[in-house]
Parts: structure tokens; C-alpha cells; sequence
């Protein structure tokens, strides 16, 4: 473990709600509390914030399950090798094929190839952004939804994917004996069509991490620009910060990467807290040992590896690219704590 105790940084500022995000808790309109047994929250945020790690850490956990990404993506993508974080195929995998007997009792198929989670609608990029994607305005999105869940075809749609994910939620929680499921994809539009069409009111998880670090790994897995890459970031935080003026605080937990690495017991700690878990003293030493089946980036695979901050930023981008992002994410940045060039990224 003392690969993950790291010394006790200086005391952080606590992240400022910002005013422009506030409005009376709306939870998207939904209309009363949860219909299901278990309870789920929703991680937000953009790629390369530690989401596969905050899925391992809070996983090991006896009351809280994280299994990555629900949505198949990556196993149909990568089919026939694509490997649950246990080792095994994810074909062969014992609970997967649990999970999969479970849907079936509850009248759904599914399979390592079999998923149908996304809230997708239409057949060309165009069509499927116009009904499903952010139209950049709360009141547009909010709108689309009001049109969508009176068509009998899309809103019907919806409702049976809805209905499928609500299934899953139960099946996987069922088969793991624990009542608590983060689910890490990261996408806020997701949060609204589970709220709107699953009959699941969820927690949220903001995971942001410092736009330097965000754009370094960007620039690592795709061919984007740094341009790109920093009004890449800079939108998903305008669309999360749209989606939580529909939260009520006690409903939304705001947790940065670089944080969650350096005082990982006390964020971590913050985060049971806040899905209503108990902290038992032998969790964190049971922490390293612990099975899971988390379907995500390499790094399920690597696990138990303990926790380091990545600082590739710092050799990956010149001295003009930093002042780049800085300038462009001020606002945003400060909004979430961060400085220009906080000793701690240094």
C-alpha cells in the first residue's frame, strides 16, 4: 500500500460552486424518486480524467461496484480479444456470463456483443447529433427531450433502451451482492436520457482534471491539435456545468484527478461519503488484492500498480502550448481551483 499513501500535500481550496451553474434542483424534471432497488452515480467529465481508476479504487469497495463503460463499446470495437480486467476473454468471463443470465430473467438478450446501452437514434452522424447530442443550450436540450418522449418511434426507442440500461443497473449489482453502481461514461448527455427515459434518478461524479494534463494525453491517443484538444475540453466542461444546474447539491460531487492521485484514502473516503457507503477500516489494505471486472482502458489491465500522477505534460508540450491552454481555460480553470501553474503540477 505504500505505493498510494503519499505524503500529505498543503491544504487544497475547496472548489467554488460557480453562480452562473445554479438554479433551483430540477433533477431534469423527473417526476418522483428512483423506481429501482439500486442506486447508481454517474461519472462526468472529459477522457484522460482517471475514470478507469476511480472505477478500480471505489470497486474495491464491499458495497460499491464500478465496471467501467457500459456500453460494449470497446468489446465490439476489439472483438474477439477484448478482455475483462480479470483476465479473462470477455466471452468467457464468469460474471459477465452471470450478468448475461440475469438480463435474460429480465427479459432482455445480451452478451459480450450484445449490449444496445446507448442512447443512440437515427442511422447517419448528422441525424444521430441533431436527436441525441448536446445542442449547446439548456433550453434547446431540455426542449428536444420534450419533443423526443412524445414520438411514438423515438420516444419509444429511448424508452426501450432506457428500460434496458435500468435492467442492467439491477443484473449487474445482482450478481456482484453490492447495491451501489458508479458508472464511468463520462458523457452528460447520457445523464439526461437515463434520467429522462430509465426511471433512474442518479448521483453525479464531476471528474475534472487540470486542461494541461488533459491535453497532453489527448495529443498522446489522437492526432488532435492542441487547439483541438483545449475547446475539446472546454466544451464538455460548459455542457457538465449545464447539466449540473439540474442537481441538487447533496446529488453532485465535484473530484479532480490530480487529487484523487496525491490524497487518494481521503478522496476516495470523500467519495463513499458521498454515495452513502461505509467506510470500513480494512478497506483501503484489502484495496490492492481486490478481484474486478472493469471494462475500460489499458490500465484495468495493469492494476494493481498503486497510483502516480501523470506529468508527461511537462516534456510533451512546448512552452507556447502551455500558455495557450492557460490562456484559453482560464475561467473554467479557475472555476475548478486550479492556478495558472499550481506547485503541485510543477
Amino acid at each position: 500500500m505504500a505505493a498510494i499513501r503519499a505524503s500529505e500535500p498543503r491544504p487544497r481550496p475547496p472548489i467554488p460552486d460557480s453562480p452562473r451553474t445554479r438554479r433551483a434542483p430540477s433533477v431534469l424534471d423527473h417526476p418522483g424518486p428512483p423506481s429501482h432497488s439500486a442506486r447508481l452515480a454517474c461519472v462526468v467529465g472529459t477522457s484522460y480524467t482517471g475514470s478507469t481508476l476511480l472505477a478500480l479504487l471505489v470497486n474495491a469497495h464491499p458495497e460499491v461496484l464500478s465496471l467501467g463503460e457500459l456500453n460494449g463499446a470497446m468489446s465490439r470495437v476489439l472483438w474477439p480479444a477484448y478482455r475483462c480486467s480479470c483476465g479473462a476473454p470477455l466471452g468467457d468471463c464468469d460474471f459477465w456470463r452471470r450478468v448475461s443470465e440475469a438480463m435474460h430473467r429480465r427479459g432482455f438478450d445480451f452478451g459480450a456483443r450484445q449490449w444496445n446501452t446507448s442512447f443512440t437514434l437515427g442511422t447517419h452522424a448528422l441525424t444521430r447529433h441533431i436527436l441525441v447530442r448536446s445542442l449547446g443550450a439548456d433550453s434547446l436540450d431540455r426542449a428536444r427531450a420534450r419533443l423526443l418522449a412524445r414520438s411514438e418511434t423515438s420516444g419509444g426507442r429511448l424508452r426501450e433502451i432506457g428500460l434496458r440500461n435500468a435492467a442492467l443497473v439491477e443484473s449487474v449489482t445482482e450478481c456482484a451482492g453490492k447495491p451501489i453502481l458508479v458508472y464511468t461514461s463520462k458523457d452528460p448527455m447520457r445523464v439526461r436520457f437515463l434520467t429522462g427515459f430509465s426511471g433512474l434518478v442518479p448521483q453525479v461524479i464531476h471528474l475534472v482534471r487540470h486542461p494541461l494534463g488533459f491535453v497532453s494525453s489527448d495529443l498522446r491517443h489522437s492526432q488532435a491539435t492542441v487547439d483541438a484538444s483545449v475547446r475539446g475540453w472546454v466544451r464538455r466542461q460548459r455542457q457538465v456545468l449545464r447539466l449540473r444546474r439540474a442537481f441538487p447539491e447533496d446529488r453532485w460531487l465535484t473530484v479532480r484527478y490530480e487529487d484523487m492521485c496525491i490524497r487518494t484514502e481521503q478522496e476516495v473516503a470523500r467519495m463513499l461519503d458521498f454515495l452513502g457507503a461505509t467506510t470500513p477500516d480494512a478497506w483501503i489494505d484489502a484495496l490492492m488484492g481486490h478481484e474486478h471486472h472493469v471494462l475500460g482502458n489499458e490500465m484495468r489491465m495493469r492494476w494493481p500498480a498503486g497510483v502516480q500522477m501523470d506529468l508527461s505534460w511537462r516534456t510533451r508540450l512546448s512552452g507556447a502550448d502551455v500558455r495557450l491552454v492557460l490562456a484559453r481555460t482560464e475561467l473554467l480553470r479557475r472555476g475548478f481551483g486550479y492556478a495558472d501553474l499550481d506547485p503541485l503540477f510543477q
